[in-house]
This record gives C-alpha cells, sequence and structure tokens, in this order.
C-alpha cells in the first residue's frame, strides 16, 4: 500500500511503463498536454498519483503500447466513459485479454518446444512435454489395447480432455506417437466418461 503522500512521477514511471514526458502529458490542458487526469499537488508543490491515477496511466500506457497516440487515448478514455464504462471494467477488460493472449502463447510456446523435441533441438523430450500436461500411462493404456481400464478417475479423464483442446498438447501427442494419435486418446477418453 503507499504512503500518505502518494506516488512520485519517478516511482510512477517505473511502475507503469510511461514515459515521464507522456505522464506529465497526461496531467495538463496547455499545449502538448491532454489532460487525461489530475494528481494532487504534495505541500511540497510536487504532484502525488494515487491507485487511481496509476490505474488510469496503466490504461493509457497500454493504449499507447497498443499504438495510440496520447490524444487517441484521451479519446478512447471519454468514448468509454460516455459509454458508462469505469477504469475498473476498462482494466478487467485487458486483464481477460490478457489472459486469452498467454494461453495462446502458451500454445504456441508447446508446439514449438514439441517440433525442437522430435528434431532432438529442444531442451526436453517430448514425454516429458506431454507428460506435464496428461499422465503417461493414461496416453499409454488408451493408444494401447483397447479393453484395458483407463488408470484415472473422472476427474482425471476430464482434465485431460480439457487440455487436449490445446492444439499444442495435440501436436506434441501427435509426433510423440502417430498422426492422429490425440484424436484418438480425446475419442478413447470421452468414452470412458
Amino acid at each position: 500500500m503507499a504512503s500518505q503522500q502518494g506516488w512520485t512521477i519517478s516511482q510512477v514511471e517505473a511502475l507503469i511503463g510511461l514515459s515521464r514526458r507522456d505522464i506529465q502529458r497526461c496531467c495538463y490542458e496547455g499545449k502538448g498536454g491532454v489532460g487525461i487526469l489530475s494528481p494532487e499537488d504534495s505541500k511540497w508543490g510536487r504532484r502525488t498519483y494515487t491507485a487511481d491515477d496509476l490505474a488510469r496511466l496503466f490504461i493509457v500506457a497500454r493504449m499507447k503500447a497498443d499504438g495510440m497516440s496520447l490524444p487517441e487515448a484521451r479519446r478512447a478514455l471519454e468514448q468509454a466513459e460516455d459509454g458508462g464504462k469505469t477504469d475498473a471494467e476498462l482494466l478487467r477488460d485487458y486483464a481477460e485479454r490478457t489472459a486469452e493472449r498467454i494461453e495462446q502463447l502458451e500454445t504456441l510456446l508447446l508446439g514449438a518446444k514439441a517440433l525442437l523435441a522430435v528434431n532432438g533441438k529442444g531442451d526436453e523430450d517430448l514425454e516429458q512435454i506431454v507428460g506435464q500436461r496428461i499422465a503417461p500411462e493414461l496416453i499409454d493404456t488408451a493408444l494401447g489395447t483397447a479393453d484395458a481400464a483407463l488408470p484415472a478417475n473422472e476427474h482425471t479423464l476430464k482434465a485431460a480432455v480439457e487440455a487436449l483442446d490445446d492444439p499444442g498438447l495435440a501436436l506434441a501427442i501427435d509426433l510423440a506417437h502417430d498422426p492422429g494419435a490425440a484424436d484418438r486418446l480425446r475419442v478413447r477418453i470421452q468414452d470412458q466418461l
């Protein structure tokens, strides 16, 4: 939690990743300014920034990272406010989009690791990569004898089916076994459920 005085511009710059100049431009309306926020002046005449100011500047920094200028960010914030969106809702939207992007990147990473492993150039082998997501004995049994019971409870089987929704994992399983192995594994597990 911040001290009673709030954060200094140097602290905000380090925490938010927005340049000092852009932070200053966000704080005044005059020539070159965009007037996105009005932080308090401390008793020494220096600006201090509250958690609400940090939230607004975080949103602005993300907008800039997405290619917006500060005036465009101001217009976007005004449009969001006119539409009834709060900074908290904008942050929540950003967090959700970021979580989705992380999932996409993890899938790409898993696929790249699997392809490196199959070529003997990766840090892990395919069994390690796959075994981190689905128990190897489950895969071996499901892809082996059709009559053998799968060695897992319903929760584990449902988790395995969910994991198979990841194209990176499906690629790793197909590379470790043979083309179509991930599809056969999914069908076999779903039949057991």
